[in-house]
């Protein structure tokens, strides 16, 4: 990719013929692998205002159709690669913070986020949160961007500001 220097890259993503970025300041960028195309998703509209889109720290594929993103500030968001559209969830709908550092996808169809308030699951099919924090043996409220993986034997990851959060295996 040429002249990516600007663009402070913070997240990484590939799907068939596309490499999604997620940047400190440019939004969401879809390269095509085989063009050099660039494609960049920096704002959406929302009560007929636009709203920008700055920093990306996480990005996953749940299909061909959805390229599902953690943002600084606006929560986790849902592009429709077919139409453009883009959906936000935040703490208004139930995400324990809007700040997602981090995405891990478990069988069951949730996504479990790392945010600075603990960790949420989100069911992409009933679109509801479940949220955990210390209360629930969440070792940090706060965690690092990016930091997440999954185990092969199905535990999950998050790396926080107090070390990292081991979670009990999904199945």
């Amino acid at each position: 990719i040429q002249n990516t220097e600007n663009y402070d890259v913070r997240a990484i993503y590939r799907t068939d013929g596309y490499l999604w970025l997620g940047t400190y300041s440019f939004g969401l960028v879809r390269y095509n692998i085989y063009s050099g195309d660039l494609e960049f998703y920096t704002s959406i509209k929302n009560n007929d205002k636009n709203i920008a889109i700055q920093t990306i720290y996480s990005i996953y594929s749940s299909s061909s159709n959805h390229i599902w993103f953690g943002t600084d500030n606006l929560g986790l968001c849902r592009l429709n690669t077919k139409n453009g559209a883009i959906k936000v969830y935040n703490e208004d709908d139930g995400l324990a913070n809007n700040k997602v550092h981090a995405i891990l996808p478990d069988k069951y169809g949730n996504l479990w986020l790392s945010t600075n308030n603990g960790i949420s699951r989100f069911n992409i099919y009933d679109e509801v949160f479940y949220n955990y924090n210390w209360h629930k043996g969440v070792q940090s409220q706060e965690f690092h961007n990016g930091s997440a993986l999954i185990t092969r034997n199905g535990y999950f990851c998050f790396g926080g500001i107090d070390d990292f959060q081991n979670s009990v295996s999904t199945g």
